[in-house]
């Protein structure tokens, strides 16, 4: 989905980020409460990472959902190394979420970027 920055929440800019490093994208059941944040639930927490949201990551974009996922967060990094994504899910911010992963790259682009 090309898009531009400053359309709606949760789409991503198409740049030379979406095509290079190790992606995962994270399908969120549930979000607990923590000691830290009482009040949290599942749009808190989508709206946390929105706010982190960068075009070279970590987060790249979150939309909260309804139904059986409650959102969806696209990772990327640029190391292609499943441990670092699996070092970001494992950060207290992740504390409380069930959630599934699927990975996708690392994608190369050729001279012509294509």
């Amino acid at each position: 989905m090309a898009a531009t920055r400053g359309g709606s929440v949760g789409t991503e800019e198409r740049d030379d980020y979406a095509y290079t490093g190790l992606h995962a994208y994270v399908l969120v059941h549930d979000v607990s409460a923590t000691t830290q944040d009482p009040d949290r639930n599942a749009s808190k927490f989508i709206r946390q990472l929105q706010d982190m949201s960068r075009p070279e990551g970590p987060v790249t974009a979150a939309v909260e959902l309804a139904g059986t996922f409650k959102g969806l967060v696209h990772l990327r990094l640029d190391d292609g190394d499943v441990n670092g994504i699996q070092d970001q899910l494992a950060e207290a911010l992740w504390d409380g979420v069930t959630h599934e992963l699927a990975y996708e790259g690392p994608v190369y682009m050729g001279p012509t970027k294509s």
